[in-house]
């Protein structure tokens, strides 16, 4: 679905161009086909990228609020052990949260869409709108987000659904190396939680939740995880905590 105008749903929406603009510039703002906002561009952004073609209205998805959001998905995967394509085993969660107070949680395999656990549960809205502005918080231009690459732990995706139909995405890496870079960031980490994953999120949201804030793998302590995986390994001999 196109992107839609936040005040009145219509699709016949433009871009607005910034910058002096070229001949075939010009031209396509006489078809109709772009909008031109000036020579003036503002550094850090939060100029008005979109244009109604109906009703008029210019916005821009970076200077909108809580309010303004339909959705927001965090998804996440195991990059742990041997990847087998074919399997159906749990190895990808996602969580959906709704302006209305609903969590919706889904497993799927890595490499599916196939839905092999889903659950509903529903939280107070005064809850999910402080959940929304520290996610906002993520995509200011003055937040530093760390950069992570690992092969030993999770990804993930982070997307804020708007109400003009766009999105905004964030995705990385998270493993124990990245442990100290995101305390120095003053970005706290919730490890080591199991159990059922919709009470954990209730837990998580009402400050409640058990969790351990030094998770990691112990063979990487004792082996300085060189040749090693989290995913190839027994409980016998070393464990991940």
């Amino acid at each position: 679905m196109g992107c839609v105008c936040p005040k009145c749903k219509s699709n016949n929406i433009i871009p607005i161009m910034y910058g002096y603009p070229t001949h075939d510039a010009f031209k396509e703002a006489e078809k109709g086909n772009i909008k031109l906002g000036g020579c003036e561009v503002f550094i850090g952004g939060g100029q008005p990228d979109r244009f109604c073609k109906d009703c008029e209205t210019e916005w821009c998805v970076e200077n909108f609020l809580v309010e303004d959001i339909v959705k927001i998905r965090f998804r996440y995967w195991s990059n742990w052990g041997y990847y087998d394509p074919e399997s159906m085993e749990e190895d990808q969660w996602a969580f959906e949260v709704f302006p209305d107070g609903t969590v919706k949680y889904f497993a799927y395999p890595r490499a599916s869409r196939r839905v092999l656990d889903k659950e509903v549960v529903h939280i107070e809205i005064e809850k999910v709108m402080d959940f929304y502005q520290n996610v906002i918080w993520l995509y200011r231009p003055w937040t530093e987000i760390e950069e992570c690459r690992v092969c030993d732990g999770c990804s993930y995706e982070l997307t804020i659904t708007y109400k003009d139909n766009r999105k905004k995405k964030l995705t990385g890496d998270l493993g124990g190396g990245a442990q100290t870079a995101l305390a120095a960031a003053g970005i706290k980490l919730f490890g080591g939680v199991s159990g059922d994953a919709d009470k954990a999120v209730e837990a998580f949201i009402n400050d409640a939740l058990d969790y351990n804030p030094d998770v990691k793998c112990s063979n990487h302590e004792n082996n300085n995880g060189e040749g090693h995986t989290c995913g190839e390994h027994g409980c016998g001999s070393h464990s991940c905590h």
